[in-house]
């Protein structure tokens, strides 16, 4: 959005098991955290994976 300033201290590309863990753990760290998914449910893509537990 135009004008529309935040600031984060880390962001992370990508909801699967260690961007969510990653994410969690800073923001349990008093980081503010910005966590970019292309899907619309975090974690959804490791059941997509060849050979990943369902």
């Amino acid at each position: 959005m135009p004008g529309r300033s935040e600031h984060y201290d880390f962001v992370i590309i990508g909801g699967g098991i260690f961007g969510v863990y990653a994410a969690l753990y800073l923001a349990h760290c008093s980081y503010s955290v910005c966590l970019i998914e292309k899907e619309r449910e975090l974690l959804k893509s490791i059941y997509r994976q060849p050979g990943a537990a369902a």
